[in-house]
């Protein structure tokens, strides 16, 4: 039987009822442990929300900690990883919802395995009720990119690690909003370290609540600003993370191209958006498959549409960020 105790840190910022359908399936999870494992320690953290964390209307006991003053979510992480009691720390996005036996294979997992970080992918069904095809394509989407991603960064709605190692290493970044950068920039980090830090296991899964396709915009872009500004610093990037970046800019670049096209000259933009569709569909057929396994045919041609829209936000974020970044160069440069 392992020695690991089990922490849980929950970052909250104004999401009262998913935090309770969170703190709830915590509970369920805790039901489900094996005799032998001890329970969790549960830390949740209130970012200097305008409506408050009552912990109170917890279902489980909870260690309840309120900023100050507004940080971000990474100083909520880091704040709830020095409060929490374990030698690993469960990261949880108040909108995640484990699944009943999530705990007890964690702790089989590190009984067996010394690896430092443990992570699994999302459900290919969102956890909203009545969600929306775009959503459907969100939590099929996050579950392939995951698949295929697992080795390059972390995912922050629900990873474990050793807490001596988080805290060794500096934890998260407290230098990004809420619209997120800081499990990108940790992902890196951890790619300059040694081999064989993060392991993937594809029956940790678990659920998470998914953005309207309005709010996924504006959070794409302002995550991609980050990620634009962190690349200019990460030069030792993985060459599988930058094709596939490379990729996606391509593939929105010839879409929208298509539709300025379509609006000056309709008789050779709309065959030629047409066309774009049908290769894009073809060539990435790996995601293609996996939208049609996930839901439908249905989900997985509109996926075509759905991605160029994202992908046009991402690219829009990271430009901005290398301007930001090489702009802040330039200003250095003049003072020095």
């Amino acid at each position: 039987m392992t020695d690991a105790i089990i922490g849980i840190v929950i970052p909250y910022y104004n999401d009262r009822e998913p935090v309770i359908r969170c703190l709830q399936s915590v509970k369920e999870a805790v039901e489900h442990l094996t005799h032998g494992f001890q329970k969790p320690h549960v830390v949740v953290v209130d970012d200097h929300s305008p409506e408050p964390f009552d912990p109170i209307l917890s279902p489980v006991p909870v260690t309840s900690i309120r900023l100050p003053v507004n940080s971000s979510v990474g100083a909520a992480r880091n704040r709830g990883a020095e409060m929490c009691r374990g030698t690993h720390i469960l990261f949880l996005d108040s909108d995640v919802r484990l699944e009943r036996y999530h705990l007890t294979r964690l702790y089989q997992h590190l009984d067996c395995d010394k690896t430092r970080i443990v992570q699994g992918p999302t459900s290919t069904i969102p956890a909203n009720t009545n969600a929306s095809l775009f959503q459907h394509y969100l939590a099929a989407a996050w579950n392939y990119y995951e698949q295929e991603n697992w080795r390059v960064s972390v995912f922050t709605q629900c990873f474990l690690i050793e807490k001596r190692f988080f805290l060794d290493i500096g934890g998260f970044s407290e230098d990004y909003a809420r619209s997120g950068g800081e499990e990108f920039e940790l992902g890196l980090r951890l790619n300059c370290m040694e081999p064989g830090l993060i392991a993937f296991d594809e029956q940790l899964g678990h659920d998470h609540h998914f953005d309207g396709l309005v709010k996924r915009m504006k959070k794409a872009y302002l995550r991609s600003r980050h990620i634009g500004s962190i690349a200019l610093r990460m030069p030792n990037l993985p060459f599988r993370f930058t094709a596939q970046v490379m990729m996606r800019s391509a593939c929105a670049f010839i879409l929208n191209a298509s539709i300025l096209l379509a609006l000056v000259k309709p008789h050779l933009g709309i065959p030629a958006y047409a066309v774009a569709v049908a290769m894009l569909y073809v060539c990435d057929d790996p995601f293609t498959q996996a939208m049609k396994k996930a839901h439908s045919r249905k989900l997985a041609l509109l996926s075509v549409v759905f991605r160029q829209i994202e992908f046009t936000a991402i690219n829009l974020g990271m430009a901005r960020g290398f301007w930001d970044r090489t702009l802040n160069r330039i200003v250095k440069k003049g003072k020095a």
